[in-house]
């Protein structure tokens, strides 16, 4: 299937080693996560004129743990986690690479920590809240997967619109976690993520950012 043109992926897009050490350092129990839900950091979910319907899939709420690595407001940015931060800026750097763009500006860097859900009758067709990340013009949103797990990432077939008042989604594309993959795509692109149900953990890298063409 032809995907559109604001859809891109690739498998391993940084070296094997690189990918051991990003897992490494995020699965130690001493890692610092700030627990808080998905909803809370999913953007304009919560102000959207109507919450999207897509019959395909059934809607549980998402139980993260997210660690915001960095903030950038417009007007002041901060880096929260050092660590993750370079490292989350080398899988960028080489999408940057791949695609011959360059990055303008970076919006938020972070990483969500999933569980199995806690829902009995959770399955392969379940998914968490279906979200843009932010409103902002020309935003990407690029998604790496820290560690082989299930829970794909759901892909939808519209992109949020402010004169739309209700939205009849389809799924588009699911992306299955593998380590070392890395997906791209407009933040005004409909998506969700899912919990895993056969793995005990599920690591993603999120980072919202503007590009433009070198």
């Amino acid at each position: 299937m032809e995907l559109p043109k604001d859809i891109w992926y690739c498998d391993n897009i940084i070296p094997l080693n690189t990918q051991g050490r990003f897992k490494t350092f995020i699965s130690q129990s001493l890692f610092d996560w700030n627990d808080f839900s998905h909803i809370q950091t999913s953007g304009v979910y919560g102000n959207m004129n109507s919450v999207p319907v897509c019959n395909e899939v059934t809607v549980k709420p998402s139980d993260a743990l997210i660690r915001l690595v960095y903030a950038n407001d417009g007007l002041h940015s901060q880096i929260l986690n050092e660590t993750s931060y370079w490292l989350g800026l080398s899988v960028l750097d080489e999408y940057a690479k791949r695609n011959n763009v360059r990055i303008v500006d970076i919006m938020r860097m972070k990483i969500n920590n999933q569980s199995k859900s806690i829902y009995d009758d959770y399955d392969e067709n379940c998914c968490n809240e279906i979200h843009i990340d932010n409103e902002h013009p020309n935003n990407k949103t690029l998604v790496y997967y820290i560690n082989d797990s299930d829970g794909d990432t759901f892909l939808f077939d519209k992109l949020f619109d402010e004169k739309t008042k209700e939205y009849d989604l389809n799924v588009l594309v699911r992306i299955e976690p593998k380590q070392g993959r890395c997906a791209v795509f407009d933040t005004a692109r409909f998506h969700a993520p899912s919990n895993p149900i056969y793995f005990p953990r599920r690591y993603l890298l999120n980072i919202n950012f503007i590009e433009e063409p070198l």
